[in-house]
């Protein structure tokens, strides 16, 4: 497992207004909330996992009308849009393109669905498993 490099930054988390850290795995970079364990990441980022975890994978966010309140972008406070990926409601900064929001969990999920069908395959690739890990397995 490939040690994260982690600094903090003064950003609120959409959440509950607790702090960033900023996390680089790989060549990923993104940031976490220490509190609820939210994630906020570029769609770069998320485009360059899920290359590597599915090479012919297309990652799309099907817009779509959720009722719940919404959200700020934490880079430019606007109201951030609802989305669905993989069958996963998210959070995403439509005006600027800053990021998408994962609530706990949600980008594991997300990461887990990628270039699967309905119903997922028994055995989960070796790539998937060790990115999962070395994204997921920080102290």
């Amino acid at each position: 497992m490939l040690n994260a490099m982690v600094f903090r930054t003064m950003r609120g988390c959409p959440i509950c207004g607790g702090g960033f850290n900023i996390r680089r795995v790989r060549e990923y970079s993104y940031e976490t909330c220490a509190d609820c364990h939210g994630v906020w990441m570029s769609r770069g980022t998320l485009a360059g996992m899920g290359k590597e975890i599915a090479p012919e994978a297309q990652l799309s966010m099907r817009a779509e009308q959720i009722n719940e309140t919404t959200r700020a972008c934490p880079d430019c406070q606007r109201a951030m849009k609802k989305a669905w990926m993989f069958r996963v409601p998210l959070d995403f900064c439509s005006a600027e393109q800053h990021g998408i929001w994962f609530d706990g969990g949600e980008l594991r999920q997300v990461l887990e669905r990628i270039g699967q069908e309905d119903p997922p395959p028994a055995e989960i690739p070796t790539s998937f498993r060790s990115l999962l890990a070395d994204f997921f397995n920080q102290s």
